[in-house]
């Protein structure tokens, strides 16, 4: 035969949004610290990584095309 099921467990239960709210900042507690720190964005490392490469390039990088205007 089973066990008859128990409705109650040791967790805690929301009740209310003032609960709901508390267990949120509770949460924010537990993750850990972004630290932004003195680092470049993403788009300053793409200029970068750009002049690194075309700096090593032997030629020119793009050629120059002159236009014929009438």
């Amino acid at each position: 035969m089973l066990p008859s099921m128990n409705p109650t467990t040791n967790r805690a239960r929301i009740r209310n949004e003032r609960e709901y709210r508390e267990w949120q900042r509770s949460l924010q507690g537990l993750a850990p610290v972004r630290h932004f720190r003195n680092e470049p964005g993403f788009l300053t490392r793409l200029v970068g990584l750009i002049r690194r490469v075309t700096a090593r390039r032997p030629g020119p990088v793009a050629d120059l095309r002159r236009t014929e205007q009438a």
